[in-house]
């Protein structure tokens, strides 16, 4: 791993920003995976391919419905039992409204903080303040993206369709791998 894919996968979420909207996405269940449109603000599924069918075929399916809509972003949307959602008050600290969401997520999960990707509510919250956060392991959504890009797709953000009142807006996990390279490989070209 490059030293600065850390940083890079967590640059949007440490803002609380909302992702921009993005019309299409692969969603994750457990038997399957959904290729997603966003219509009214919500996705919708169009297609399935099941795990236990023939999934490389029906993934093809999904490529070719992409290119045929030309769609301009893919986003990948992690399955709900892979987030936790939770309430913390960020502690009092000198460092900054990151440094405090850092030390209110330590010991939430598993993982260390450093391998976590987060999301947070208000936008503008501060030491002592109230939030709501998302978090997902950043092996989670590596696996999703090897997944996606293993079946010829080229996702460019990881995002969560939580339940109504389970978060304020979609979670933002930030930029893939893949598109995370493509904007250095854009900044080098207009050097």
């Amino acid at each position: 791993r490059r030293p600065d894919k850390a940083q890079h996968m967590n640059e949007q979420t440490i803002r609380g920003a909302i992702a921009p909207a993005t019309e299409f996405a692969l969603g994750f269940q457990q038997d399957g995976v959904q290729l997603l449109r966003r219509q009214d603000g919500a996705w919708a599924e169009l297609r399935r391919a099941d795990f236990n069918g023939d999934l490389r075929g029906a993934l093809g399916g999904f490529v070719q419905t992409l290119r045929a809509a030309n769609a301009p972003g893919l986003a990948l949307v992690i399955p709900e039992d892979q987030i936790l959602y939770t309430d913390l008050t960020l502690p009092l600290i000198p460092g900054g409204t990151d440094v405090a969401l850092r030390k209110a997520l330590e010991g939430l999960t598993p993982y260390r903080v450093e391998d976590l990707a987060f999301d947070f509510s208000p936008a503008n919250a501060m030491p002592g303040n109230e939030v709501k956060v998302a978090a997902v392991a950043r092996q989670t959504l590596q696996e999703a993206e090897d997944f996606a890009v293993r079946h010829g797709f080229a996702p460019d953000r990881f995002v969560a369709a939580p339940l109504p009142g389970q978060f304020p807006h979609a979670p933002n996990f930030g930029a893939t791998e893949l598109a995370s390279e493509w904007a250095r490989a854009a900044e080098l070209a207009a050097d």
